[in-house]
């Protein structure tokens, strides 16, 4: 895939950041090194680019040690590599990252995703004229030549309006500052998903304060390796997780609305008609707002009701 975007990509002016500024990226990563190479050049191709990179991965993988010393060594970008195999899944990952990194702002970005060569700096160019804790940038969603607009997130949104369903806030378009991301405490190690909800829940609760970035300089990438996102039991459990971590605090409405998306995960990873007919139903009870957003992911996936969709063949 081509990466364009940014003022200063396409021969524009620099646009004005905070004076020595400094930014650290953090990768967590997971045995996806052919995906992590192509993360690594974007950060390279950065019109602004970072004062350090450092990989954090949650298993033993000298092959990632490796394709990071050789990008430090390509870009001239510091790269350090960092062993969290005593931690689990990204966002331990994402901590263990940030517990190292120097640099004034943290920018995340996940193995699989991209950035185009404008993101950083038009993400520090909103931090600076916006003086704000966080910056969102939109994204595109991505498969082989297919790409697809992504949410987009607006300005403004409180606590309670994100706690039910993420406006658009990822592991991979949020540029913050280090000293917001200690007073929040980092991502919440035990919540294998919606952790990235979770936080922008809690930043926010905690009376920080945001700006977005409209244009789509993220690429987001969509593929079945193991992607938090599938449709599976164990993102079922995880979301039951994060409710459990926040349903007291919540609206009956938000409440009802995560649980209407718990049973649209089972609908598709489900075996049987009868139980997808019983979750179908269940998304109706609880959260008829979700009954479009099932229609279309039955549309998109091509799904077969009586088989998941990970046991079809073509």
């Amino acid at each position: 895939m081509v990466l364009a975007g940014g003022a200063s990509a396409i021969g524009g002016p620099r646009l004005p950041v905070e004076p020595n500024v400094t930014i650290s990226c953090v990768i967590p990563t997971h045995d996806r090194n052919d995906f992590l190479r192509e993360s690594l050049e974007s950060i390279g191709a950065q019109t602004l680019p970072p004062l350090e990179v450092i990989v954090a991965s949650d298993i033993p993988n000298p092959e990632a040690e490796r394709i990071t010393h050789e990008f430090s060594q390509r870009s001239g970008i510091e790269a350090r590599f960092v062993d969290n195999s005593a931690g689990a899944g990204a966002s331990s990952s994402r901590n263990a990252g940030a517990a190292v990194a120097r640099g004034d702002l943290l920018a995340f970005l996940d193995d699989d995703d991209l950035w185009r060569p404008g993101y950083l700096e038009q993400a520090s160019a909103a931090m600076t004229r916006d003086d704000v804790d966080l910056v969102v940038t939109w994204i595109s969603k991505f498969s082989g030549d297919v790409v697809q607009d992504g949410a987009n997130m607006p300005p403004g949104l409180s606590h309670t309006r994100v706690a039910a369903v993420n406006p658009g806030a990822t592991g991979s378009n949020v540029l913050l500052r280090r000293s917001a991301f200690d007073d929040v405490g980092g991502y919440d190690i035990g919540l294998p998903v919606r952790n990235d909800t979770d936080f922008l829940y809690r930043f926010l609760a905690a009376g920080k304060t945001y700006a977005v970035v409209s244009a789509r300089n993220v690429l987001q990438r969509k593929h079945d390796r193991g992607q938090l996102m599938s449709l599976t039991e164990a993102r079922a459990r995880g979301t039951e997780l994060y409710l459990a971590k926040h349903g007291a605090s919540l609206r009956l409405r938000d409440r009802n609305r995560i649980r209407g998306s718990i049973h649209r995960i089972r609908f598709h990873s489900s075996r049987t008609l009868p139980a997808k007919l019983k979750h179908a139903f269940l998304i109706v009870v609880l959260s008829p707002v979700d009954i479009m957003t099932l229609l279309r992911d039955i549309k998109h996936r091509r799904m077969v009701l009586v088989r998941p969709l990970e046991e079809r063949t073509s």
